[in-house]
């Protein structure tokens, strides 16, 4: 429970922080329409002390988080597992469900697979991988400690 009061504090801050310097950068530059934000420099973006403070964080949770060891077998598993469906739906876009059956016609088998995928959850894609393939390994069997991973 501590943990999701702390997750929640920090977004809070770090999307306070961009609103609040933001707004302030906005003011300052009175851009006049679209052709003037997109010649000045970026507009939103952190302030200078919270930049330093986000790259930290990033930092940490890439060395600590999502390359932890314990986590590159999930991600492996995951990537095969849409590799393979992708590669499956788009030889066979007749096993789309029938909104992107019909979106393959104007769309592509590519893009229309792509976006199919891309609206799924991750538990669906699984379900899906061995409802279609099988032979999925089971992601549950992975069980992360948190104090492993912080």
């Amino acid at each position: 429970r501590g943990l999701y009061y702390v997750l929640r504090t920090l977004r809070g801050r770090l999307v306070e922080d961009v609103i609040d310097h933001s707004s302030h950068t906005i003011k300052g530059r009175a851009p006049q329409g679209s052709d003037d934000v997109r010649r000045l420099p970026a507009m939103i973006t952190f302030s200078p002390e919270m930049a330093t403070r986000a790259r930290e964080l990033l930092h940490f949770l890439y060395s600590r988080f999502y390359n932890h060891p314990a986590l590159t077998d999930v991600r492996r598993r995951s990537v095969d597992c849409l590799v393979q469906l992708f590669e499956l739906l788009v030889g066979h876009p007749h096993l789309l469900s029938q909104q992107f059956v019909m979106r393959v016609k104007n769309d592509g088998e590519y893009r229309a697979t792509c976006d199919y995928l891309a609206c799924l959850t991750d538990r669906q894609v699984y379900l899906q991988h061995q409802k279609l393939i099988g032979g999925l390994p089971s992601l549950e069997a992975v069980h992360l400690e948190q104090t492993a991973l912080l």
